[in-house]
């Protein structure tokens, strides 16, 4: 006979210790979470995961091992049952719990890629201010009176309220000389 995926209760909160310990015993079982993100000062951190299925598991297992539930602590003791019987998850909860449990995206930084996706955090909006150069490249003065033209490389980028400032450094002489200068006197060269 072949193994069937049933749900299986635990307790709460305690869903991949059950899961744990039915794989000790020979019994595949999965809880699938979330990852919830708590967003501070721009800055993304991972809080902590919480169960999907809260109090459930899914056990992949055959019916001659039911027993093993009895002897697993966090779990009850008979799957899911429906009419006396213990009853397979249909199709059509096969493939949610698939979609649930799906690869996670390409990029390893931003786990829930899918905007449509309601647990995933919000994301943030392209700052329009920001200016078309990064740290390190070419840049060519076009406002800041005396320097006016000079070629420079950016040192550095921040950001002091709505503005953008830019550390940069002119050659003048043969040798370089660091200006702060607003991100608006500049344009890529």
């Amino acid at each position: 006979m072949r193994p069937e995926r049933y749900f299986v209760r635990s307790r709460p909160q305690r869903e991949r210790q059950a899961c744990g310990r039915l794989s000790l015993r020979g019994v595949s079982a999965l809880s699938p979470h979330t990852r919830q993100f708590l967003v501070e000062k721009g800055r993304r951190t991972e809080r902590k995961s919480q169960p999907i299925l809260p109090g459930y598991i899914v056990a992949k297992m055959e019916p001659v091992q039911f027993p093993v539930l009895r002897e697993v602590e966090d779990v009850s003791p008979r799957p899911l049952m429906a009419g006396g019987e213990a009853r397979p998850l249909k199709p059509v909860e096969r493939a949610y719990i698939g979609q649930l449990v799906r690869k996670p995206p390409a990029d390893p930084r931003d786990p829930f890629a899918d905007p449509k996706n309601p647990l995933a955090p919000p994301r943030k909006k392209p700052d329009p201010n920001r200016p078309p150069f990064r740290q390190g490249q070419e840049v060519k003065v076009v406002k800041a009176g005396a320097f006016f033209g000079f070629s420079a490389a950016v040192e550095e980028l921040k950001r002091t309220g709505k503005k953008w400032k830019a550390k940069v450094a002119v050659m003048i002489f043969g040798r370089p000389t660091p200006l702060d200068l607003d991100a608006t006197d500049l344009v890529a060269a």
